[in-house]
């Protein structure tokens, strides 16, 4: 075998291992909750998912509906608002720190849900 030759087969077996042991990280699928027009409402009502997984509400019903966090009513910082979402309309939140967010219907303050960000390494906090 020519020197050139074993070159080529050290790097091609070099590589594969090193192709074999680099973990591929997961696509992250959107985490959907459905808005309905019966309790409890959101659907789950309490949805728990990981940080930087996009979370989606979709609007399955036939009046308009928000979804807004409880600290954009108060002195906690307003963490997503959605403003009013038509029927079938979705809303989507991409960058949520992990935490513990209630969240309501502004228009029908009778809806409400939470939604709980969680990170591995630590638990999760009231935001």
């Amino acid at each position: 075998m020519k020197r050139w030759q074993i070159l080529i087969a050290t790097l091609l077996v070099a590589l594969s291992t090193f192709i074999i042991a680099t973990p591929v990280a997961p696509m992250s699928s959107v985490y959907r909750i459905e808005l309905n027009g019966f309790a409890p409402y959101y659907s789950p009502v309490t949805g728990t998912t990981y940080a930087h997984q996009p979370v989606e509400w979709v609007n399955e019903t036939a009046s308009p509906h928000t979804i807004t966090h409880d600290g954009c009513l108060t002195d906690t910082p307003c963490a997503f608002d959605s403003g009013p979402l038509a029927a079938n309309a979705r809303f989507g939140m991409y960058n949520l720190k992990p935490g513990i967010y209630p969240y309501h219907c502004r228009l029908h303050p009778i809806m409400k849900g939470t939604l709980i960000i969680l990170n591995p390494t630590k638990e999760p906090s009231i935001s």
